[in-house]
């Protein structure tokens, strides 16, 4: 089953759908981004999209933009919906019609991407190769390439929250980079993982990391030139996925979907586990 199928579920799941009652979706779908009741889904090198006006019960609504290559990160800005295509660069799609998109601009950038995420009009895209990307995006269809960061390794994830951001690497590290000036990025601290991290996910001042070793950690980013690991939860099974709603984590793994309190970071807890919904 594609990643973005089990982000869907999770999406079901935070809406309080039984897992054994998600339809299922066909194609390798990888991400996912919501604009309004609209979820837009990654499928190869489409964009297709789903009606979730009633989460529990997603709907293909039949809609579907071809792109230039395979899209493994999408992100939102309004009504744009940015794609990180593979070997490709950042493509643009206007989504103000959910049942027309159509593609706005392409900013080419032969990358294999790791991560896309827009904050305020800054759009942050991690590159495998060589780090972290900043453009200005106020223009949607023509993104202005600002700054750049280097990382000492493979990137493998990215989150961004006011003025920082948050990047796992192939050496097993966490790297929190200052972006308030954006045209600057740079590293103001690193914390060592155990093994390398899967994904990020952020509660307030707290960072939720899922790593290779089948863990969930817990991360203090109240200071970010000081990040620390505070929690620790073993897992059950190689976690691929994770979002986090409120005191919940919700974490999707190669043998269903583990539900974690998250309410205390420093003992995160396994509160629920799921199977994996079944595909039509």
């Amino acid at each position: 089953m594609g990643w973005g199928i089990a982000l869907m579920g999770l999406l079901a799941a935070m809406a309080g759908a039984p897992m054994e009652r998600v339809a299922g979706y066909g194609g390798s779908a990888v991400a996912v981004v919501v604009v309004g009741n609209t979820a837009w889904v990654s499928a190869g090198a489409a964009l297709c999209a789903y009606d979730i006006a009633d989460p529990k019960q997603p709907r293909a609504t039949g809609a579907r933009l071809a792109l230039p290559g395979i899209a493994l990160h999408l992100a939102a800005r309004g009504q744009t919906v940015f794609a990180a295509c593979e070997r490709v660069g950042i493509v643009a799609a206007d989504v103000g019609n959910a049942s027309a998109p159509r593609l706005v601009g392409t900013t080419a950038l032969s990358r294999s991407w790791a991560g896309l995420v827009v904050a305020d009009k800054w759009l942050y895209g991690l590159a495998a190769e060589d780090g972290l990307h900043v453009w200005d995006a106020a223009d949607p269809a023509r993104p202005a390439d600002v700054g750049k960061s280097h990382t000492p390794s493979i990137g493998r994830a990215l989150a961004v929250s006011n003025g920082y951001a948050y990047v796992l690497d192939l050496e097993g590290g966490l790297g929190v980079y200052d972006v308030s000036e954006p045209s600057d990025p740079r590293r103001q601290s690193y914390c060592d993982l155990p093994q390398a991290g899967l994904a990020l996910a952020l509660r307030g001042k707290r960072l939720l990391a899922i790593c290779e070793n089948q863990t969930l950690q817990a991360f203090d980013v109240d200071n970010p030139g000081e990040a620390k690991r505070i929690g620790l939860l073993h897992l059950s099974a190689m976690p691929r996925t994770l979002c986090v709603k409120d005191d919940t984590a919700y974490v999707g793994t190669e043998d269903g979907f583990l539900v974690v309190d998250v309410s205390d970071t420093t003992n995160p807890l396994l509160a629920r586990t799921l199977p994996q919904p079944a595909l039509a």
